[in-house]
């Protein structure tokens, strides 16, 4: 379907378009429908979010979901994929 999905499998997700009031709750109150949230790491700027959770299959189960039916946050429909990274390394964001 899309060029990324040719990324391995990761408990990271890649998530963008979100809207410009997004924040991290947001976030993790819809990630969290799909399994154990470790880590969020928002990029507000860039309208992204890296999003860990505890399982690849957690974050296999958000990404069909996304691949099945438009996800949306606010008014924007989300585009996950996985993440080239395993694991959110970077420190928390500061605003």
């Amino acid at each position: 379907m899309s060029e990324f999905q040719s990324l391995p499998p990761s408990k990271v997700l890649h998530i963008r378009n979100l809207p410009e009031e997004c924040n991290e709750m947001d976030i993790r109150t819809l990630a969290s429908q799909y399994g154990e949230v470790h880590r969020v790491l928002l990029l507000s700027r860039k309208h992204q979010a890296f999003v860990e959770y505890t399982s690849l299959e957690e974050s296999a189960r958000m990404l069909d979901a996304c691949e099945t039916t438009p996800m949306r946050l606010g008014t924007r429909v989300l585009v996950a994929q996985y993440s080239n990274k395993p694991e959110i390394s970077a420190p928390e964001n500061r605003g």
